[in-house]
C-alpha cells in the first residue's frame, strides 16, 4: 500500500518482455518485441539521461535478456533464433557485439511467448532455453569465451516434451556435507530451474 512510481522509462515502441538488473542495481536491461535492447539508468532523475544505449542486432522480437553477475556481458535471445553477447566498453554507454550464438538454435520453432536466458552465479555459465536437438527439446548451457577465444557448448539438459520458454539460474552456490569425508563439505554446485510448454518445470544440480 505505500508502493509509489519512481520513474517511468520511456522508447520502447513494442511490448516490453523481459528486464533484467545490473548487479549495481542502478542500471536496467530491457527487451522488447520490437527488436531492440535498451539500457537505462534509473539513479538519475533526469528523464533525458536516463537511456544510455540502444542495441541493434536482432533480426526478430527479442524476448529475453540476463546481466552478467560479473557485469561485463548482456546476453539477449530473441526470435530470430540467435543469443546474443553484448560486452561493456569503457562507459556505461558503451556496447558492442561480442558474439552470436545461432546453431543450437537453428531449428527451434518461433512458437513461444518467451526466451528467458540466465547466467550461473559466478558468472561462467549461461543457461539459454528454447534450443533443438532432433527429436528433444532442450536448454543449452554455453561456456563463457576466454580471452580471444569462443563460446562453447557445455551440455544440454534433455527432458521437456515441449520448447523450453526460459531458465533461472538460483543465484546461490551449494555445499553438501559427505558421510564418507567425515561431515566435510563437497565441492560447489548450483542449481537450474527450466520451465517448458509442456506444463513441467524441471531443476537440475552438478552435483
Amino acid at each position: 500500500e505505500k508502493w509509489r512510481c519512481v520513474s517511468t522509462l520511456r522508447g520502447h515502441t513494442g511490448d516490453v518482455v523481459d528486464v533484467a538488473w545490473a548487479p549495481d542495481s542502478c542500471r536496467l536491461a530491457t527487451v522488447s518485441l520490437d527488436n531492440s535492447v535498451r539500457v537505462w539508468d534509473v539513479a538519475v532523475a533526469e528523464p533525458a539521461r536516463q537511456l544510455l544505449a540502444v542495441l541493434q542486432g536482432h533480426r526478430g522480437m527479442v524476448k529475453g535478456v540476463g546481466w552478467d553477475p560479473i557485469d561485463r556481458y548482456l546476453a539477449t535471445q530473441g526470435d530470430d533464433r540467435a543469443v546474443l553477447v553484448w560486452e561493456k566498453g569503457a562507459t556505461a554507454r558503451d556496447w558492442q557485439e561480442s558474439a552470436r550464438i545461432e546453431e543450437p538454435f537453428e531449428r527451434s520453432t518461433n512458437k513461444t511467448l518467451f526466451r528467458r536466458l540466465s547466467w550461473s552465479p559466478d558468472g561462467q555459465f549461461l543457461c539459454c532455453p528454447h534450443a533443438f536437438k532432433k527429436p528433444m527439446n532442450i536448454a543449452v548451457v554455453m561456456r563463457r569465451a576466454q580471452e580471444r577465444g569462443a563460446w562453447v557448448q557445455e551440455c544440454d539438459f534433455v527432458g521437456h516434451n515441449d520448447p523450453v520458454a526460459c531458465a533461472a539460474f538460483n543465484p546461490r552456490t551449494f555445499r553438501r556435507a559427505s558421510e564418507a569425508e567425515g561431515g566435510r563439505a563437497s565441492n560447489a554446485y548450483s542449481c537450474c530451474a527450466l520451465g517448458g510448454q509442456d506444463c513441467l518445470l524441471s531443476i537440475w544440480a552438478t552435483n
